[in-house]
Order: C-alpha cells, then structure tokens, then sequence
C-alpha cells in the first residue's frame, strides 16, 4: 500500500474511501443549496476555481487537513461532528495518485514503499511538489517530483518551477493525516 494512505481504524478505511469516491460522480446534494455542483465535472472546477466549502458529505482521504479533528481549545470533542469534505478534490486527489508511483526500498533489515516526492519514513514521512510555470506533461511532472534536488531552494528555477510546497504526515489520537502545505523556505 503507498505510504499516502492510511491504516484502516474504526469506521475510517483508505481502500474503501477510495473506492466510494471513485464510484461516486455526484455527493448527497445539500438542502436548498443552488451552487450545488450538478456532474462530476461541475465538482471538479468547483474544487479547482471556486473557494473549498467542504459541505459534502463522502468520506475523504484524510489527506485535506481539515478533516483531522482536533481537541484542543474546544468546547466539545470535535470527533462527534459528522465529516464533511469537499467531493471534486477528492476526485482530482484519486486521479493524481496514479502519478505517484511507488516501489520498495530495502534500508537495513527492512523494506517499505517509497513514493516519488516522498521524504524519511514512518513518522517522519513527508511529501514534496513543485509548483510549476509552464504547462507539463504527466512526464515532466514526474520527473520534477522524482528530482533529486527536489528540496533543494531554488534548485529547479531552472526547470520553470516557481516553488515546492511540503505536508507532512501526522498522527492524531489513533489517526493519520497530512498538515497543511507550506512553501519550503528559500535560502
């Protein structure tokens, strides 16, 4: 399984998330709501040009920080509200999967799945992108984030790329998700 996805626990399963979203074209449409996307397609540009509402209702990935409910400073336990997130992201997610190839890697007595962008494992297991300023094909894309010098500020201004976003992976009481992406910080 690729180091993006997380360990089945309690109600919250990768494969099966990901194979609901992948069946699913439309969410539950919201009550009264006239924005609400109609096609596959409207949910798409919607995550892509519109602001993110997450009023949908499907089970995530777990890879938008926003669905990790956090306790602390709140009035009640957050993990009693029902999760809702935003459905044309999540489509556009499945889709760049397949982009990030995985392969084993042996590192002592051990072998594990490392993905293209990826850096340190386990619990310190990240992921880096390029932002680009030129169209790319699914080629060139994959060679940005297989780069060697991927992390390296400004190694790859060369190559058209305006910056390189990081997340990291996070542990939340028995729940993995990934922190909001940040610029990597030039030198």
């Amino acid at each position: 399984m690729t180091p993006l996805a997380y360990p089945s626990v309690g109600t919250s399963n990768f494969i099966k998330n990901f194979l609901a979203l992948s069946k699913t074209e439309v969410p539950e449409r919201r009550a009264g709501d006239p924005s609400y996307p109609k096609t596959a397609a409207e949910c798409v540009a919607q995550a892509l040009f519109a602001p993110w509402k997450r009023l949908d209702r499907p089970v995530g990935l777990r890879w938008d920080p926003e669905e990790a409910k956090r306790h602390a400073y709140q009035w009640r336990a957050p993990t009693k509200d029902p999760p809702t997130t935003q459905h044309g992201a999540n489509r556009l997610a499945i889709i760049g999967l397949s982009a990030l190839t995985a392969v084993p890697v042996s590192s002592g007595s051990r072998v594990h799945l490392s993905v293209i962008g990826a850096i340190g494992t386990g619990d310190r297991f990240s992921l880096a992108w390029p932002i680009w300023t030129m169209p790319a094909s699914l080629s060139a894309i994959r060679a940005l984030l297989s780069h060697p010098k991927l992390c390296e500020p400004r190694a790859l201004d060369y190559l058209g790329v305006n910056h390189v976003r990081l997340t990291r992976r996070v542990t939340l009481d028995r729940l993995r998700n990934f922190t909001h992406a940040v610029p990597l910080e030039t030198r």
